[in-house]
Order: structure tokens, then C-alpha cells, then sequence
């Protein structure tokens, strides 16, 4: 059965796909998910918030598309992170981090682009999405 009707997707869908890939993802390397689309106030959301098995607080940034082309699906993702909201989200993790006493604590800013097949989500079996993750960000 479809996830949905009519070939479209409800606004919103395809982003949650992408998290919830990215979320396993991450704790499939040993991360634990602290926070899932964290918003500080008026500032940016934070798609992830990881702890990583070093101790390592990781701060990801998820842009989900339908697959086009290698190249395509991935490099739209990534060109959407641009740097207004790479600061948008480096201000939110200040403030995460303050609000739960962790300012000395070192982190990361990681981007993960992930690529569905349209058709294999129009008929309700995801598939095996392409993810691109690319450490250290920005």
C-alpha cells in the first residue's frame, strides 16, 4: 500500500524519510541521538544533535532530495546549506550548548545529504537511499 495518494507526498515527508535515515545513519556508527530538530527560539533548526562514542557532540545538518543524477541529488543538498544557514546553525548549538552546561565542550558540524528514489517511495517501500555525509562541515 502507498504511503500516500496520487504520486505526491505530504508536505513535510520526504524531510522526515531523510532524518530518520540520517538518525540511523549515525547510530549505526555508534552515536546516540540526542535531539531530533532542535530549535533554539527564533534561530535555526538543528535536523540532529549526536553524542558520539568519543564523547564528541556532533551537530548535522539533513538535506533530503529524490534522486536525479549522481551528481545532481547530492550537490542540490549540499547547495542549499548555504552560509547564512551554516551560522543560523552554529548560533543554535551556542545556545544548546550553554542551556545544558556544555560550553568547553568540542563539536562538530556535519552535513548529510541523502538521495530517495522517487518511485520506490511513491509506492511505499523507501528503498535504499544514497547518503553522502561530509564531517566537519562548516
Amino acid at each position: 500500500m502507498p504511503l500516500y495518494t496520487k504520486g505526491k507526498a505530504p508536505a513535510g515527508h520526504l524531510a522526515r524519510l531523510g532524518e530518520d535515515a540520517a538518525a540511523d545513519f549515525y547510530t549505526k556508527q555508534g552515536y546516540r541521538i540526542l535531539a531530533r530538530n532542535w530549535r533554539a527560539g527564533r534561530f535555526a533548526e538543528v535536523d540532529l544533535i549526536a553524542l558520539g562514542p568519543d564523547g564528541l557532540f556532533v551537530f548535522v545538518e539533513v538535506k533530503t532530495r529524490y534522486k536525479q543524477s549522481a551528481y545532481n541529488s547530492v550537490q542540490n543538498g549540499f547547495d542549499a546549506i548555504t552560509y547564512r544557514k551554516q551560522q543560523k546553525i552554529v548560533t543554535s548549538a551556542r545556545i544548546y550548548l550553554a542551556r545544558n552546561g556544555l560550553c568547553e565542550t568540542p563539536c562538530r558540524f556535519d552535513a548529510i545529504a541523502i538521495a530517495f528514489d522517487r518511485k520506490a517511495v511513491s509506492e511505499g517501500s523507501i528503498g535504499q537511499p544514497e547518503i553522502v555525509q561530509v564531517q566537519s562541515a562548516f
